[in-house]
């Protein structure tokens, strides 16, 4: 008799102690989960906040703002690649080209 009691309290005791972890585990996973939309919504703000940051109008003006920089003025820039190239005439060395030259080569002078 002693032993039914004993068996019978200990499933009670059992079925209470898994019932109160399953509980605990629940509102685990309700925190995890507030948790995870929490951080998708910061990110959302975040690549938001990214995105401006390298809009061209942002970056124009913080230029103006930080540097002192604006639009370039007439001739200050040259497209190379819509300049005809003059072809170079060739030169002799000189001695600092025989000095690169050696120091390159491991040789002496």
């Amino acid at each position: 008799m002693l032993f039914g009691a004993s068996a019978v309290a200990l499933a009670a005791g059992l079925r209470v102690w898994t019932g109160l972890l399953f509980a605990d585990l629940g509102y685990e996973h309700v925190r995890a989960v507030d948790l995870g939309e929490r951080l998708e919504i910061e990110r959302q703000a975040l690549e938001d906040e990214l995105a401006s940051l390298r809009s061209t109008d942002f970056l124009e003006a913080e230029a103006g703002r930080r540097l002192g920089l604006g639009p370039p003025s007439a001739g200050q820039v040259v497209d190379l690649r819509s300049e005809p190239r003059e072809p170079r005439e060739p030169r002799e060395p000189g001695a600092a080209d025989v000095r690169a030259a050696q120091a390159a080569s491991g040789a002496q002078p």
